[in-house]
């Protein structure tokens, strides 16, 4: 029987980010796209799956002039 892992064995796994959200996911997305995210609804969506979503959601709200602040 293997140890369990510490949070910031996880953590310190994935690459670093900045320490927004979306780093957070886009590094999660770059180590493991396929691995799933979330189940909603018994809907699955991957890391990249969500990282795609989030990043079309991104350049919507920036086209409309919506800006950090």
């Amino acid at each position: 029987m293997s140890a369990a892992r510490t949070p910031i064995d996880v953590i310190a796994s994935y690459p670093a980010h900045d320490g927004t959200l979306w780093s957070m996911l886009a590094s999660r997305a770059a180590a493991a796209p396929d691995r799933e995210f979330i189940v909603f609804h018994g809907e699955s969506l991957t890391y990249l799956g969500a990282a795609q979503d989030v990043g079309r959601a991104a350049a919507l709200f920036a086209a409309r002039g919506v800006r950090a602040g």
